[in-house]
């Protein structure tokens, strides 16, 4: 115990090498050999010498991302979650490193479900899945974003767009109403042809399941479209008709 005495003070010691003395005994200490340290302590289940020496590393050095993300694995457990959380947001911002980034994601989206927030939890369940760099580690997070999906009964999923079309009133491309395209009829209006502008969508749910399953739910599905005229086809309408005439409002119970 004597060595890991000396190391614990060696943790609060800045992160360029150090000396520090401890029971007569001086160790020298460099930020790779302190994080080592640090993911040693974690696995063999001391989160509380994992997490300060986390802890000290990264208020010397804000950027190292694995000090951070030391932090995030650690401070939950010991009742810091919101911490924990903050410190892989941060982690993630300072590497580009895959395999790190998806340790990272996991940890802080264990932080988030521990802090009670359940779509930073699937936020970042996402983000590792995305990182994952072994199809077990994929699948592991995959697993695990259906069983929390799972575990709420109460569900919403909200989804907005915006786009251009060139056809808002599924008009006609040509400007004769004719027969097997041959015969002719007579000539179309102007607001019976394709009419060019935007189209805004907007699609709401909320579902509530009905045992643990997850497969069986009822609720309600609500859709709205929101359409503008280009400036052409307003002149082309003449009035006839406008982005509004096109606007679709719908409730629906599931």
């Amino acid at each position: 115990m004597r060595g890991l005495a000396a190391a614990m003070l060696a943790a609060w010691a800045v992160w360029h090498p150090v000396a520090v003395r401890a029971d007569q005994d001086v160790v020298e200490m460099t930020t790779d050999s302190a994080i080592f340290l640090a993911q040693q302590a974690v696995l063999s289940g001391d989160l509380s010498l994992g997490y300060a020496i986390a802890k000290r590393l990264a208020e010397a050095d804000p950027t190292n991302a694995r000090a951070l993300l030391v932090i995030a694995a650690t401070a939950p457990s010991l009742g810091l979650a919101a911490e924990g959380r903050q410190a892989g947001r941060a982690a993630w911002r300072l590497t580009d490193d895959r395999a790190l980034r998806y340790e990272i994601a996991r940890h802080t989206a264990k932080a988030a479900l521990d802090e009670g927030n359940v779509l930073a939890t699937q936020f970042w369940l996402r983000r590792a899945a995305e990182a994952a760099t072994t199809p077990d580690d994929y699948d592991q997070t995959a697993s695990d974003i259906r069983a929390l999906r799972n575990a709420q009964r109460l569900r919403y999923a909200v989804d907005v767009s915006i786009s251009p079309s060139d056809n808002l009133n599924n008009g006609a491309r040509g400007g004769l109403l004719t027969i097997d395209d041959w015969f002719t009829v007579g000539p179309l209006t102007a607001d019976a042809q394709a009419l060019s502008g935007v189209r805004g969508v907007a699609q709401a749910q909320l579902t509530y399941a009905l045992g643990t399953s997850g497969r069986t739910v009822v609720g309600l599905r609500g859709y709205a479209t929101v359409n503008r005229l280009a400036q052409a086809s307003q002149n082309a309408v003449q009035g006839l008709l406008t982005g509004a005439n096109l606007n679709i409002v719908q409730l629906e119970a599931m």
